[in-house]
Parts: structure tokens; sequence; C-alpha cells
């Protein structure tokens, strides 16, 4: 399908429609993640002195760190924790995807979503997308291991290339499976596909639709990047209420008083980003499975 004939402006319509309806499924959203945002970050000149001022004191930092070191186990331990809690969390937005497809299948046929019958659904078809996750990843374990083999080996001519070409060769297949990876949920939730079927026939579908689903990819980027900076601006407006009351409060009390305006707007600023999270997914997934169904008609 050409780009230009693409209606890319009517299922970015029919996405937010979605989005808005259906607030209830941002927490599926939440967890399933896919909705991230850029921010644009520059750095002035008292960026760069302010940074050189702290160059000095980093060996007092390497000191701290070297001491916490000397209680290893809790180091450890902490450690293993958070690489617990990011694998549950990974393996919880495999199958919140999932959940997210099965809704928009659900919404295209004005039927009703019910929430917990998603989540389970979701896990139905969670050993399928964590077999695609493992086909796609052991590439990368291969270019890895090439890679570190050819930087430990960089002082020979011949490694050095192997490097510069493993770097390029992950660089491509990292984008072309992030263009088709949601096309291969979408064949093995929607479709009923295995695994290996739906990275195959997505492939398919992305050679035959490159450049509307490279395209479908900068139209998230992009509106990402705005969402990002929307989200920078209204942060900055709910902080300020907080940033007033707590300056009134530590003059009127003293250094306490910041402690209360601290907390709520905390509170605030996480359920902004919590909220903020989870419409997006929604409707980037929305978004994504729309375009599917476009190019597979």
């Amino acid at each position: 399908m050409k780009v230009n004939n693409f209606p890319f402006g009517e299922l970015l319509k029919s996405s937010w429609e979605w989005t808005i309806k259906n607030k209830i499924l941002w927490i599926i959203a939440f967890f399933a993640g896919g909705g991230s945002y850029f921010l644009n970050m520059s750095f002035s000149r008292k960026d760069f002195e302010s940074m050189q001022n702290v160059i000095p004191n980093m060996q007092k930092v390497q000191d701290n760190v070297t001491g916490l070191w000397v209680n290893s186990g809790a180091i450890y331990f902490v450690v293993g924790l958070i690489l617990v809690f990011g694998l549950l969390f990974f393996l919880l937005g495999l199958a919140m995807r999932a959940s997210l497809i099965m809704s928009n299948k659900q919404l295209s046929l004005n039927q009703d979503c019910k929430f917990w019958n998603l989540v389970k659904a979701g896990f139905s078809y969670f050993p399928r997308l964590l077999l695609m996750s493992v086909l796609w990843t052991i590439p990368n374990l291969i270019l890895l291991a090439l890679a570190l083999v050819s930087v430990f080996n960089i002082d020979s001519i011949v490694m050095g290339i192997i490097f510069i070409c493993t770097i390029f060769v992950g660089v491509l297949f990292n984008i072309y499976v992030g263009l088709l990876r949601h096309n291969a949920y979408c064949f093995a939730i929607l479709e009923n596909n295995t695994a290996w079927n739906s990275i195959m026939n997505a492939a398919k579908l992305l050679n035959k639709n490159f450049w509307v689903l490279v395209v479908a990819a900068l139209i998230q980027i992009g509106l990402g990047i705005a969402i990002g900076v929307g989200l920078l601006l209204v942060l900055i407006a709910v902080a300020i209420p907080f940033v007033i009351l707590g300056g009134l409060l530590m003059f009127a009390i003293g250094s306490a008083g910041i402690l209360v305006p601290l907390l709520f707007g905390s509170i605030v600023v996480v359920a902004v980003l919590a909220a903020l999270r989870g419409g997006t997914s929604f409707f980037f997934n929305a978004f994504l499975t729309n375009v599917y169904w476009e190019i597979k008609k």
C-alpha cells in the first residue's frame, strides 16, 4: 500500500476516540508500556561549567561508593531485587500487551471491554509472546558476543572491522524488529498464529508495506516528543503551587514546613505520570493495531 493513500489521519482519530472513551483500560496499558515519550534536552555553557564544578567532588562520591561495597551482601540483595522486579514487570508487560490488542478487537466490533476478561485473555497468550521475544533476542545475544570478543581485541584491524559491522548490523536488526514487533503480536493474538509463524507473517507484511510502517513509527516518535514537551509544561504548572506553598510554610514554621507540600506534590506528579503512561500506551497500541488491520486488507 502506498504511503500517500494511507489513512493515517483517520486511524489516529479513531485511536484517540477509543482512548478517551475507555480510560479504565489505561490501567492495563500502564503495565503494557509501549507509550514512551521523549524529552528534548539541551545544554548551555553554564550547564557544562556546573558539571566541571562537580568533577572535583567525584572523589568523595567514589569513596562513599567504595564504603558501600564493604557491605556487599546488602548491595547484591538490592541489585537482585531490582532485577527480579524488572523481569516481573517485563513479563507482565507482555501479557498486558496481549490484553490491549484483544481490547482493540472488541472495540472495533463495538463490544463491551470487560477488564478482568481482558487480563485473563492476555495471560493466555503470554507463552506465545514470550517465545517470540526469545526468538528475536537470540540474534542480539550473538551480536553482543561478537561485539565483546572484537572490542577486547580491538588492536587487530580485522577485529575492529568486525566490531563496526556488528554494531551496524545490530542497529539495523533492532530497527527491523521494532517495525514488525507489533504486527507479530497481532498475528499471534488476532490470527492465532504460532510464535514463529507470527514473526514470519509480520516480516512478509513489513516487506510489502515497509514505508507505511516507517511513517507510522515516525508518527509515533513525533507524537511521543510532543507529549514529552507537553508533560514538561504540565509538571511545571503542577509544581508551581506546591513550590509557593512550600516557601510560605517554610517561612512560617521553618524547614519542616516544606515536607507536606513536597509529599502531596510528589503524589500528584506520580499520578500525572502514571495516567500519561497509561493513556499514551493505549493510544499508540490502538494506532498500531489499526495500521495492522489497514495494511492487511
